[in-house]
């Protein structure tokens, strides 16, 4: 008997934290490969759907999984795996013009899942955490873009202006992710074990 629970632990382990957290790492990587330059302005920030899968994580995953799979892709990148914007990776791209939006990631899923902490998982609270964390990115990659460009001004024109209205159109897709995990895990939770 002991023997078989020793032998379950490892494996309830991998399926019940590594799993998950290798699946968002790579949900945020493959986000990040289906970047493209934006159709409609001259800027150095891909369109990625990064920010769907970082609101998403933020809005719905565990605080352990929201902050530790942004932080193992950051990490993975930092140390040269090919998992940025178009395969960028390694400290240039933190220092490139794109820098502070990755970091912004973490600002936001730390500012999202705090406010779903204190203020619940109703859908009000949710639409308002996310837009907290979508402005946490902005305020981050701003500040960073403005310092790579040397103005306020062009970095809301190149990396804020072209971006606002799909960004928001991904915090929708989020909150409908959400609400999709919500379903499943309430789904799930109701359900019998097995006598």
């Amino acid at each position: 008997m002991t023997q078989t629970l020793v032998q379950a632990k490892p494996r309830s382990i991998i399926i019940t934290y590594a799993l998950p957290l290798v699946l968002a790492v790579a949900a945020l990587t493959a986000s990040a490969w289906l970047g493209f330059p934006h159709p409609f302005a001259a800027t150095p920030v891909p369109i990625t759907w990064q920010v769907l899968v970082v609101l998403a994580l933020g809005l719905a995953a565990p605080a352990w999984l929201a902050l530790g799979s942004v932080s193992a892709y950051l990490t993975l990148g930092l140390a040269g795996a090919p998992v940025f914007a178009w395969g960028h990776s390694g400290l240039i791209a933190f220092a490139g013009p794109t820098g502070g939006y990755l970091i912004g990631f973490l600002a936001a899923v730390l500012v999202a899942v705090s406010l779903r902490k204190a203020l619940g998982d109703k859908l009000p609270a949710r639409i308002l955490s996310g837009l907290a964390a979508l402005a946490a990115i902005y305020a981050v990659g701003l500040g960073w873009l403005t310092a790579w460009v040397g103005s306020f001004e062009t970095a809301v024109t190149a990396g804020f202006l072209p971006f606002i209205l799909p960004d928001l159109l991904k915090l929708v897709g989020a909150l409908g992710i959400t609400f999709g995990y919500q379903q499943v895990a309430n789904h799930l939770n109701k359900e019998k074990p097995l006598q």
